[in-house]
């Protein structure tokens, strides 16, 4: 039962850092683009 817990932990951390990786890229590409 532990393992599921480390494994939903660590998926849902990568999947939150991916999700605000990709807000910053898609705010910055149009300043980057214009």
């Amino acid at each position: 039962m532990f393992w599921w817990i480390v494994l939903f932990a660590s998926y849902a951390l990568v999947y939150g850092s991916m999700r605000y990786v990709g807000c910053l890229t898609r705010g910055s590409l149009p300043a980057l683009y214009n």
